[in-house]
């Protein structure tokens, strides 16, 4: 398992930086989910663009063990956050 971190900006600033979470050759699937660390626990928006792909699929975290899937490519997967309230750190989970 691969532990990753990244910033969930606080609401009204937007989209956190794009994050990679995996590169790979070929298809590949994982699954992965998405925590905060924070003290100050909110719900955030999560946007994952599978390698390969060029419109990212949205979902409102924190979830658990969903499942990623890329292209035949040579490529990346890459995550981006934005909370609905404080900023917080944001666990992923790669697996």
């Amino acid at each position: 398992m691969e532990i990753i971190k990244a910033w969930a900006p606080p609401l009204g600033l937007g989209w956190g930086k794009w994050i990679d979470v995996y590169t790979h050759a070929g298809n590949r699937g994982a699954k992965v989910s998405f925590l905060s660390e924070s003290d100050a626990e909110s719900t955030f928006n999560i946007q994952i663009l599978e390698g390969g792909k060029s419109i990212p699929k949205s979902y409102v975290g924190p979830i658990g063990n969903i499942r990623v899937r890329s292209e035949d490519c040579f490529c990346k997967t890459k995550v981006r956050f934005k909370s609905h309230f404080a900023g917080q750190i944001i666990r992923i989970e790669v697996s």
